[in-house]
């Protein structure tokens, strides 16, 4: 151990002052310094994506709540229509003439208070059953109308009683009718017995659902999609009328989640905000900066200080010292300073007086 503590020695004598102040800068401000501010700048943006990561995580449930919390009238109004033994007495009758069917039709909607059920936030409920002998118009309906809808087809190759559909009606709608569709759809076969088959559909306000969906008010872009197409987004395209548009901003997602909301599966979409980890950087670059500065920059013009207070008075002593080649001291005319080599030179001078 002591031969290479006198080998190290023996190098850093051979080494020139100005060389080991550099050394010395170089090894204990710079290195240590961008290790520290490597580590620091390591953690700023682990908190921050950590942080943002909690963030998409509660906007994320906040949207699959406002998604379930839309259905929750519609569903419960489902589980009591289900239930109605009334309403499937009603379903399964033969009428045996329209005005016989208009008079049941009648009594019931006023005994069953069937009509306050319907209507809310413009929502459409609808009865259909394998019926032939039902008319055909307001609350009910015959199956043999909507066979080929998108909901009713959906319904029957679900494996649930209960689904909820979004889709673009280009079925029959009226072109004054809003095309893209939301249908709360069960199947009503809450009777073991053998009756007639009646499905339930309640359609609604795709607006509202999009209203709601904006009222979240969130600054990041969200994405609610089904198969690949956006059904819902806070970024304004909305349109009633169009077709859903298909979901191509997957290298910009930040934050995915699947849910699953009544039987239908779908995919919450968060996209990266101008407020990411390195973002957060960027915009406070001008105070990162002037700390990189100030702590590269003031240790630099130390040792410069250092360096030129050392070496110019050490190279005035060794000129001093090489007179003695010409048989005479010359006095040195700024001896100054009262540190080591301070020392030294007014000991030279007293010397030459002498």
């Amino acid at each position: 151990m002591r031969n290479l503590t006198k080998w190290i020695e023996k190098i850093i004598n051979n080494i020139r002052l100005r060389t080991k102040l550099i050394g010395i800068y170089l090894m204990c401000v710079l290195l240590p310094l961008f290790l520290t501010d490597g580590v620091i700048l390591h953690s700023m943006i682990r908190f921050e994506n950590v942080t943002r990561e909690h963030e998409m995580e509660n906007v994320a449930s906040s949207v699959q709540y406002t998604l379930s919390s839309a259905f929750e009238y519609s569903a419960a109004l489902a589980q009591s229509i289900y239930t109605n033994t009334y309403m499937e007495e009603f379903l399964n009758t033969e009428f045996e003439s329209p005005y016989e069917y208009y008079n049941m039709y009648y009594t019931f909607v006023n005994e069953s208070f069937f009509k306050s059920y319907t209507g809310f936030e413009n929502s459409r409920v609808k009865i259909y059953a394998d019926n032939e002998t039902i008319v055909d118009g307001g609350e009910f309906g015959r199956i043999s109308t909507i066979q080929d809808s998108p909901w009713y087809q959906a319904l029957q190759h679900s494996t649930n009683d209960v689904m909820v559909l979004f889709y673009y009606d280009d079925w029959r709608s009226p072109f004054v009718e809003e095309k893209r569709k939301i249908v709360l759809a069960r199947k009503l076969d809450f009777m073991n017995e053998d009756t007639c088959e009646k499905v339930l559909s309640i359609e609604l306000d795709y607006s509202n659902v999009s209203k709601k969906f904006m009222g979240m008010q969130q600054d990041k872009p969200i994405y609610v999609c089904q198969n690949g197409k956006i059904i819902l987004t806070n970024d304004g395209a909305n349109n009633v009328s169009q077709e859903f548009a298909v979901f191509d901003k997957h290298v910009d997602v930040a934050y995915s989640k699947n849910i699953n909301v009544y039987g239908e599966k779908l995919q919450i979409y968060i996209l990266e905000s101008d407020d990411s980890a390195l973002s957060v950087l960027a915009r406070n670059f001008h105070w990162i900066f002037l700390m990189i500065v100030i702590n590269i920059l003031l240790p630099l013009v130390l040792m410069l200080l250092i360096e030129h207070s050392l070496v110019g008075r050490i190279m005035e002593l060794s000129r001093a010292f090489e007179s003695v080649d010409k048989d005479e001291l010359v006095k040195l005319r700024n001896a100054r300073g009262e540190d080591e080599i301070g020392s030294l030179m007014h000991n030279y001078n007293r010397m030459v007086d002498r």
